[in-house]
């Protein structure tokens, strides 16, 4: 076949323009999410079919029809973003609490030690304060005392609700824009005990997966102990809150905390132990191996096991996503088409963004398929040359090239989710590939078999045998994090990527993975840009919360946060020190007497060539407007002030702020010019 004109050397790879399909539709969708207000649907529509059109119209010209489908992807994108937003509706409470009696139907349970979390749905809330919007969802934490509610049971609890609060800083995570398309218009604690209204309905499908799950932690929990206990219960129920803080972090400094994520490497180690499983079963029989199809039927095995497992974990939306894609592999299989492809990965990403077209924002997205991209890239790369160097080789080669190929891997996955772990985290695990190398085999030959076992031994209360086995190997894996969290640099925290840097990042990253010529290479060249970005923009000097309650001055270098406060504002706090990598925290008054002078009314600082006035009462307002170049106060200002002014209507209006100071006068960006005009903004 003649290759089209016009296209210079994108003609060569024409069997691979399919994959940019969901990167174009993603694309359109990030646009639709990084604009300041709601576009109009209809100009989505609008622009969408013109570019059709025109594509249809040149489909003789290649060089012009090819970038015009290219722009009715992105338009198609713009408008699923919107579509997506007007679907889900969500009436989004503001951050005040509200306290009052709330009733409704329990559809999510996390238990955990400080009380059991609950989802409700079918929420009736009376209060005696300003009516708020029926909710969709509401989450509350029990008190510990009570017993955790069955699933489908209804209860009534006195207790607090507010919306989710805004971002801690301008550009930081937005809770409530996470919030509204979860559906989860408030969130709170009980106050009083919870009562049970009605129990549910009898022979419910989902109060008996609960029942299952619930009776799975009560017999892990008298099964092992704590730090195991809760590590094997996430991995075999999706209940985390058994795993404590001090592992977590341990977990999360050696690289290791995607292991308490269900997502896709446990879904595959369930779904490719059964499909071994029933081929090795087969294949025990001769007559059955030749005349039957025990690979397809293996393969519809080892989907049935992916959806229950997905079942008995909670069904959370990464673990539905690695289903989904290994539902395509096993299709692959019944279809005898190639099971691994980076077709199907494109395909399974663009299923994904219909689905969800929220996802392209969030950290486990876009994550998960940076991953299997860069996987997927390295074995097509790698895949003639293996054949190679197995031939020949005896059972010592076997072993080194599978310890080879988990090195490899881990450098890889490390490699494709390091840009997004600093974005998202503002950390890399360094020690990672190490700790993956010895975890992850764990976890695959040990962990999760014996976890399968336990499985198939608890309905005949044979599960103690499995599970200590279960035990031991994550005791082993537990302390392979400690030691690597313990190396040098065994986690480094670095200043974030603007987006428009992680932008040129994911460009360069799907170039490079994407093609297969040489010209792949070009995509290095944005990847180093978008590297760079992260020394172009500076970190702001001043930080102000959404309360003014906490102030906070990112000063020296290597950098360290001072604030105004050690005991308010512990989760702002935590949240400036990581996105702004800030080595250590101290205190106002620790600074030297030179740069700071406090009192009761408040304080005079010197940061960064300016004067700054942080009043805490009106009475300082008249000394402190002549005397300094900036004024935040965390009461309001009435009176005129020669100084530049962030007063508490500012941030409650606005929300936090975030100051640059230099020569002139004080760039100040706040969290409201970030949220825009949409429907998850909080607007005052």
């Amino acid at each position: 076949m003649r290759p089209p004109e016009g296209l210079g050397p994108l003609a060569a790879e024409r069997d691979r323009w399919v994959l940019w399909v969901p990167v174009a539709f993603g694309a359109g969708i990030a646009t639709y999410f990084a604009l300041p207000e709601e576009p109009p649907l209809w100009a989505a529509v609008a622009c969408l079919g013109l570019a059709v059109a025109l594509a249809v119209g040149q489909r003789r010209r290649p060089g012009l029809a090819i970038p015009l489908l290219g722009a009715a992807l992105l338009a198609a994108g713009v408008g699923a973003g919107r579509l997506a937003t007007d679907l889900t509706a969500t009436p989004l409470w503001d951050d005040r609490g509200h306290r009052g009696t709330m009733e409704g139907v329990v559809v999510g349970l996390d238990r955990q030690p400080r009380g059991a979390r609950v989802t409700l749905d079918e929420v009736v809330f009376s209060s005696r304060g300003g009516e708020m919007p029926p909710p969709h969802l509401v989450r509350v934490r029990l008190l510990p005392s009570d017993p955790a509610p069955a699933i489908g049971s209804r209860i009534r609890v006195f207790g607090e609700l507010s919306g989710p609060r805004r971002p801690v800083a301008p550009g930081a995570f937005d809770f409530r824009r996470w919030a509204y398309f979860q559906g989860l218009s408030a969130t709170g604690f009980a106050m009083g005990h919870a009562e049970l209204v009605a129990d549910p309905a009898a022979g419910g499908f989902w109060q008996a997966i609960d029942a299952a799950r619930a009776d799975m932690v009560a017999r892990i929990d008298q099964a092992l102990d704590p730090p195991a206990a809760g590590f094997a219960a996430a991995l075999l129920t999706g209940q985390r809150g058994g795993v404590d803080d001090a592992t977590y972090e341990v977990l999360r400094d050696a690289g290791l905390a995607h292991l308490l994520a269900i997502s896709g490497l446990h879904v595959g180690l369930v779904a490719g132990g059964v499909f071994v499983l029933v081929r090795l079963l087969g294949s025990l029989n001769e007559r059955l191996a030749v005349t039957r199809p025990i690979k397809k039927w293996a393969a519809v095995a080892a989907l049935l096991s992916a959806v229950a497992y997905m079942l008995v974990v909670g069904a959370p939306v990464p673990t539905q996503r690695a289903v989904l894609m290994t539902g395509l592999v096993l299709l692959g299989v019944l279809a005898d088409r190639e099971a691994l492809s980076m077709r199907l990965v494109a395909w399974a990403a663009l299923v994904v963004l219909v689905l969800a077209p929220d996802s392209v924002v969030s950290a486990s997205f876009q994550m998960s398929f940076a991953a299997v991209v860069g996987l997927v890239a390295a074995y097509e790369w790698l895949a003639p040359r293996m054949g190679r160097w197995r031939r020949g080789g005896g059972m010592a080669r076997a072993v080194l090239l599978y310890l080879a190929g988990v090195l490899v891997s881990t450098a890889v996955a490390g490699l494709a989710t390091a840009p997004f772990s600093l974005f998202h985290f503002q950390a890399v695990a360094t020690a990672g590939a190490l700790a993956n190398l010895l975890a992850v085999p764990l976890t695959a030959f040990w962990i999760m078999p014996f976890g399968m076992a336990a499985y198939l031994a608890m309905p005949l209360g044979m599960e103690e045998g499995p599970l200590y086995l279960m035990g031991l190997g994550v005791s082993a894996l537990v302390w392979i994090a400690g030691e690597a969290a313990q190396l040098a640099g065994g986690s480094a925290r670095f200043a974030p990527p603007p987006a428009w840097g992680l932008a040129l990042l994911s460009l360069g990253g799907l170039w490079l993975c994407l093609w297969r010529r040489p010209w792949r290479l070009w995509g290095c060249l944005a990847m180093a840009a978008g590297l760079a970005s992260s020394t172009i923009e500076r970190p702001p000097d001043l930080l102000v919360s959404d309360t003014a309650d906490l102030i906070g001055l990112i000063d020296g270098e290597p950098r360290h946060l001072v604030l105004t406060s050690l005991n308010r504002e512990r989760f702002a706090a935590r949240a400036w020190a990581d996105r702004f990598a800030a080595g250590s925290t101290i205190a106002l008054a620790d600074l030297p007497a030179d740069r700071q002078r406090c009192d009761g009314l408040g304080c005079i600082v010197h940061h960064a060539g300016t004067t700054l006035a942080l009043v805490a009462d009106p009475r300082a307002l008249d000394e402190d407007c002549a005397a300094a170049d900036l004024l935040v106060a965390e009461v309001p200002v009435f009176q005129p002030c020669a100084a530049v002014v962030i007063d508490r209507f500012d941030v409650w209006r606005h929300g936090a702020h975030a100051v640059w100071l230099g020569d002139g006068p004080p760039r100040i960006e706040t969290v409201a010019e970030h949220e825009g005009d949409r429907p998850w903004a909080l607007t005052r």
